[in-house]
């Protein structure tokens, strides 16, 4: 590789890499807040129970999904890893994002209170990371070889 691109590479690596990590740091904080929001709304009384039952349930799989990205992640990426883990890998960015998106709809359903709004923002905001997340890490070329060694893997 030349000098040049080294820099290149390097500079957009960092981006990437603090964008991938914001998103996920966002998706943390989120099912947090989903969570803190459902209890609370559980705590001052039983109105609007399904709702409460909906924000705590998708604060728990999105608090899941994102540990189970996480350690997925500190796993080595090698042809040995099993079904779960590529299941995993291939449900990471956009795929991930409108999935978030489409769990913030109900959200939105019926205006019962600001902290519903803010749980269904919290959660689109976070899909929306995930999609733009994407198109950070879809390389602009590849070469010849890595394309010769993805088929390689694929078979």
């Amino acid at each position: 590789m030349a000098n040049g691109d080294t820099e290149k590479t390097s500079s957009s690596g960092y981006c990437g890499r603090f964008f991938a990590y914001f998103t996920i740091t966002f998706a943390f904080l989120t099912a947090a807040s989903l969570l803190a929001i459902g209890i609370t709304q559980f705590i001052n009384g039983p109105k609007n129970l399904i709702i409460n039952i909906y924000i705590v349930a998708i604060g728990g799989l999105i608090l899941f999904m994102e540990m189970v990205s996480l350690s997925t992640s500190c796993v080595k990426k090698t042809e040995e890893s099993g079904c779960c883990l590529k299941t995993v890998r291939w449900a990471d960015n956009w795929k991930r994002g409108v999935f978030y998106i489409v769990l913030s709809i109900a959200c939105f359903a019926k205006f019962l209170s600001v902290l519903y709004i803010t749980s269904g923002c919290l959660t689109a905001a976070s899909g929306v990371f995930y999609c733009m997340k994407t198109c950070r890490d879809t390389p602009k070329k590849t070469k010849k070889e890595d394309k010769k060694q993805l088929t390689a893997n694929m078979a």
